[in-house]
């Protein structure tokens, strides 16, 4: 119950803010400040997008209806300025973002290159380009793809939407960073065959990037003696931590004096397929974890 109070309240403070970018852009847009309005909106688009994905599940229809239209409206406007101020770098990121945010319709899209195809031959073909390059998630068998290339289609979706996890000043990129190192826990669950990590992602970056070990909670799980350690910080960290602390450490504290223990072949690799398929296989097991 208290969770939800304080998600309320953050949600408000957030509109809160939203409502005065919105003026503030409208009021620099006024007076003619273009420029500035442009520099401001790039600075927080990807903010705007990620606040758009929350809000569909939060706000009012009224609510959605307005900021759908206000975000087309100065998304339409930004990008077309960039093309008219030779930004070609930044025009190319903001439509690749659109198309990963979905923002557009496609009547919208459709209507947007009528404008843009009047302005210079170079400009349709800049967007042909992101568009080709452009593979939705939905459209990829993922399960089928090896690990290397499903980590690769999120490291590229993220930083197209502007959560790049190489820029260590990128709050969100971070959170990307963490979630690919966190990807793929072969290192630890070769260890025994009783071993697996159950993630349990949260977060607006989960959320919108769909990921299964961006933010929220990941627990190491011994199925047999049902043992977990949870953590929201790197998974490597917390089965065999660098410093030995009394009781820390899922392998010092768990592993390795079990006589229970049987490693997986020396060949086994973790995958995402593997995974949901074990998921599903210990389903009431991991029930109890539930509420972590």
């Amino acid at each position: 119950m208290l969770h939800s109070v304080f998600a309320a309240a953050q949600y408000k403070s957030v509109c809160t803010s939203i409502k005065k970018l919105i003026d503030l852009l409208s009021l620099t847009a006024k007076n003619g400040q273009y420029q500035i309005l442009y520099e401001t909106y790039l600075e927080c688009v990807t903010s705007l997008i990620l606040f758009r994905i929350i809000q569909k599940e939060r706000g009012s229809e009224e609510s959605i209806g307005f900021f759908q239209s206000w975000m087309v409206a100065i998304f339409q406007f930004c990008l077309t300025y960039s093309f008219l101020s030779n930004d070609l770098g930044r025009a190319e990121k903001l439509y690749s973002l659109a198309l990963h945010s979905n923002l557009l319709s496609d009547v919208e899209l459709q209507s947007l290159k009528v404008t843009l195809g009047s302005l210079a031959s170079q400009t349709l073909q800049l967007i042909k380009t992101v568009e080709e390059n452009h593979q939705p998630k939905a459209e990829v068998d993922f399960l089928k793809i090896n690990t290397e290339e499903q980590k690769a289609y999120f490291r590229n979706t993220a930083r197209n939407m502007g959560m790049d996890p190489e820029d260590p000043k990128n709050v969100m990129g971070q959170i990307v960073a963490r979630a690919l190192i966190n990807f793929d826990p072969t290192e630890i669950v070769k260890n025994c065959e009783h071993l697996f990590v159950h993630y349990r992602p949260g977060g607006i970056v989960a959320q919108t990037l769909q990921m299964h070990s961006a933010g929220g909670m990941h627990i190491i799980v011994c199925l047999k003696h049902k043992y977990a350690h949870g953590t929201g910080n790197l998974l490597n960290l917390l089965y065999n931590p660098e410093i030995d602390i009394p009781g820390h450490g899922f392998k010092r504290t768990h592993c390795d004096k079990c006589s229970d223990c049987i490693p997986r072949t020396s060949n086994w690799q973790w995958s995402l397929a593997w995974h949901e398929a074990e998921k599903a296989k210990h389903v009431e097991i991991l029930k109890l974890f539930k509420e972590w």
